[in-house]
């Protein structure tokens, strides 16, 4: 028995300073992050915060957050309209991510956040997909803008 408990104490230590584990742990790190950030509620309503997380990452992490984000989102809602959230927060994360415009302004992507959350709102009352009250949709809006910057 202390054999094998040997060799799985050496397997983990070696295991340990391996760097490519280091790497998947992170990524799996960003995709739990963004599975879990896409289960918060308020009022039995989603809220962006996954969509903040990717608004935050720049590269493999961004992509493995949206997927993290957007697998959440519709396994706990079932929701097309923070998927689309997750997708174009990738899309301007990947545009804007780490260029000197967004040193330069560094509420460019808050308010960005904030305006895919209001557009995809507008769009999604619009087609009579989603029925939330005011107070939750200005609240998301907020938490797009806050959760990224």
């Amino acid at each position: 028995m202390m054999v094998f408990v040997r060799q799985g104490r050496r397997f983990l230590r070696q295991l340990s300073v391996h760097p490519m584990a280091h790497t998947v742990i992170e990524g799996c790190g960003y995709f739990l992050a963004g599975f879990c950030f896409s289960a918060a509620s308020l009022g039995n309503s989603f809220l962006p915060l996954a969509m903040g997380l990717v608004y935050a990452c720049t590269g493999m992490g961004a992509i493995l957050a949206t997927f993290g984000g957007v697998l959440g989102y519709l396994v706990f809602w079932n929701a097309l309209q923070p998927a689309a959230w997750c997708a174009v927060a990738l899309l301007l994360s990947a545009l804007l991510g780490n260029r000197k415009i967004c040193r330069e302004t560094p509420l460019l992507l808050p308010m960005a956040a904030a305006l895919t959350v209001a557009l995809w709102g507008v769009v999604f009352q619009v087609l009579g997909r989603d029925d939330s009250p005011i107070a939750i949709y200005v609240l998301r809006i907020v938490l797009g803008g806050v959760t990224c910057g």
